[in-house]
């Protein structure tokens, strides 16, 4: 699995920005970073991950974590305004 960005310009509430997201899959979290006008505006960090999480639950997570990275920048090739792919924040 690449840990390659992908780039994609969308619009929110009429004003023009780039979204690109930075998969890490060593650490199975994707970096979300807004642009506009070539300049970084807001930067995330998400992963598909919860914080709080019993072992057993944890270990289910881990191992479909990489599929749903890849789910979530697949979205993006398809933009329509939303992400859906469960993803918490860091």
């Amino acid at each position: 699995m690449e840990n390659e960005a992908r780039r994609k310009n969308i619009e929110v509430d009429g004003a023009a920005y780039v979204l690109v997201l930075l998969p890490n899959y060593q650490d199975l979290e994707v970096i979300a970073i807004m642009e506009k006008d070539n300049k970084e505006v807001a930067r995330k960090k998400f992963s598909p991950i919860q914080k709080d999480m019993a072992v057993s639950d944890w270990m289910k997570s881990v191992h479909t974590a990489p599929a749903r990275m890849q789910l979530m920048l697949d979205e993006l090739e398809s933009w329509d305004g939303h992400i859906t792919s469960d993803f918490y924040e860091y």
